[in-house]
């Protein structure tokens, strides 16, 4: 199920970050190709942030439902947090590299591993708070 929600994460911050960045950079101007690239490439980072720690509360949500323990549901969260936050990582590198070579951007490498690793803090975050609040004992029958 990780691996399930690793492939989401990625298709899903590469398809958000492409479309923004598209949008902004082919609709505000070709004239000025150097400020919108770097438009695109703020504005599909936050789009992205929203974008991943959805991902990350249904893969935590969806992981932790079997459990009964809240300490149990944190870890499975947390570590299903992990692996959306890997894929979050990876497609923020591909919007990276795409920005860099379609519209011939001036992304740093190392700017969009900062990015990735801040969405995968998000991610771990919002796994970790899901999972616990997900995994709840059984309630007891009123008699």
């Amino acid at each position: 199920m990780n691996l399930r929600y690793f492939v989401i994460a990625i298709i899903a911050v590469l398809i958000v970050g492409i479309t923004i960045q598209v949008i902004i950079i082919t609709t505000l101007g070709p004239t000025q190709q150097a400020a919108m690239s770097a438009a695109g490439w703020i504005g599909s980072f936050w789009a992205n942030v929203i974008t991943a720690g959805v991902v990350a509360i249904l893969g935590g949500r969806k992981a932790a439902a079997i459990y009964t323990d809240p300490r149990y549901g944190r870890v499975v969260g947390t570590v299903t947090g992990v692996w959306v936050g890997a894929g979050a990582l990876i497609g923020m590198i591909l919007c990276a590299a795409f920005i860099n070579l379609v519209f011939q951007g001036q992304v740093v490498a190392a700017q969009a591993v900062v990015f990735g690793l801040v969405l995968l803090v998000v991610c771990v975050i919002a796994g970790s708070i899901t999972g616990r609040e997900t995994a709840h004992p059984p309630e007891e029958e009123e008699a």
